[in-house]
């Protein structure tokens, strides 16, 4: 008993400073400004956002961010329950398909207050088109991140210098785009069964429409019609439906998992097809998983019709209405939106910059495969955006995602023709979705 009554003021000597630190990192704590942020990511963006994070942090200690990092299928739906309980985050990721909505929403602030006041970000610096996409009324309502341009042919270079094929150049039209497919689609065993397809298209079938010059709408900006029956469009789907169907050189869309077992980025992955399209956010995974052959990158061909384009998307940050700190969200957004964020998401090869000079630069086009990231800097200036309407997904769910797969439907018996097809979903989509009477 002797013995505790002498370790007591001991111990209370010893571990007092210890609780008096911990109480005051306690008030410290407490007495910063938490800012909350959410946004979707794969692996390699998580880890660069977190790395920006980090930096914020350090240089803003009187500011705690919390993260909030949500799948993809979850986000937008999760961003818009928030809105309407008005408990959304401060600070959210949104994309240009996003965009619209969360603009007619009335969920976000303008940005262009903070963006005049500040000396660090110049919004001429950002491709204009993007800028654009994210406005609305003259207010801008999400600062750029990225540009994403859909325009990029993978191919196995293995594969072409086997068969003998010259690589595809950035000019190349459908025909010798055909010509190409026929030589390196192979039935190795003669079977009847196609054992290496030359291509598969990663769902956007708007590639070949855009590359024919077709429009989905008449004013991508304020849509009122839908135009998806003229003839560029038409041309263009008959196009893609002979390249599956004729011509035998692309799998059935609806069946490439089921009748082959894996998805599309793995079959080229895998040497299943020798080409296989989608956009320069691929580089990371194909260049981590592909090390048994050399690859790289051409432009989707131009069609007869023309003028070329090319699918356009991107993303970037907003500041949410329900933000309690708009200041403070602000010097978050500038910082992972601004240059020196995207610095750091130039070095992953993950997207391509929204700051023109930083696209055009080192900093993205160098470090590796693929060799011919510049086709994703000319083509920003051919990208098509996404129809600037809260109505598109009711449009894209409900009419032409279902009537695409009838017209690339496996089963003969219930395939329509394109042509017809085309017209009928046109005409429901203007007199159901845009209420045209004519």
């Amino acid at each position: 008993m002797k013995r505790l009554r002498i370790l007591f003021p001991v111990l209370v000597i010893l571990f007092f400073p210890i609780l008096l630190w911990n109480c005051v990192k306690k008030g410290e704590e407490a007495k910063k400004t938490k800012i909350r942020f959410a946004y979707w990511a794969s692996t390699a963006d998580a880890y660069l956002i977190d790395e920006l994070v980090n930096t914020f942090e350090k240089e803003n200690p009187d500011i705690d961010v919390i993260q909030e990092m949500v799948p993809w299928a979850a986000y937008p739906q999760k961003m818009m329950v928030q809105f309407a309980a008005n408990t959304a985050p401060d600070v959210i990721m949104t994309s240009t398909e996003r965009a619209s909505v969360f603009i007619e929403k009335q969920a976000l602030i303008d940005l262009y207050p903070f963006i005049n006041k500040d000396t660090e970000i110049n919004i001429k610096d950002f491709y204009p088109d993007l800028v654009d996409r994210m406005s609305k009324d003259g207010k801008l309502y999400v600062l750029p991140r990225d540009i994403d341009l859909t325009n990029c042919v993978y191919y196995n270079k293995k594969i072409f210098d086997e068969e003998k094929v010259p690589y595809p150049k950035d000019d190349w039209n459908w025909d010798e785009f055909l010509s190409v497919c026929k030589k390196v689609t192979k039935d190795f065993n003669n079977d009847g069964k196609i054992d290496r397809y030359a291509i598969t298209f990663y769902g956007f079938y708007n590639i070949l429409i855009y590359s024919n010059g077709g429009m989905l709408v008449d004013d991508v900006k304020n849509p009122t019609r839908c135009t998806i029956d003229n003839e560029k469009c038409i041309e263009a789907m008959q196009f893609y439906n002979d390249l599956v169907f004729k011509y035998k050189v692309s799998p059935i869309p609806e069946t490439i998992v089921s009748s082959l077992g894996i998805e599309e980025p793995d079959l080229f992955k895998a040497q299943k097809t020798a080409m296989f399209f989608a956009g320069i956010w691929m580089t990371p995974m194909f260049n981590q998983d592909i090390k048994d052959f050399d690859w790289d990158i051409a432009m989707f061909p131009k069609g007869p019709k023309g003028p070329r384009k090319f699918i356009a998307e991107g993303s970037g940050y907003s500041i949410t209405k329900s933000s309690k700190n708009p200041e403070m969200a602000w010097k978050l957004v500038k910082l992972l939106g601004g240059e020196r964020g995207q610095r750091v998401l130039s070095r992953t090869g993950l997207a391509q910059p929204s700051i023109m000079s930083l696209a055009n630069s080192p900093v993205f086009l160098t470090g590796g495969r693929p060799e011919n990231k510049k086709i994703v800097v000319e083509g920003a200036k051919m990208g098509v955006f996404r129809p600037f309407t809260a109505k598109w997904d009711i449009i894209e769910e409900n009419y032409l995602n279902p009537q695409m797969n009838l017209i690339m439907s496996p089963d003969p018996s219930n395939r329509i023709p394109v042509e017809k097809g085309l017209k009928d979903i046109a005409r429901k989509i203007n007199k159901e979705v845009f209420e045209k009477t004519e």
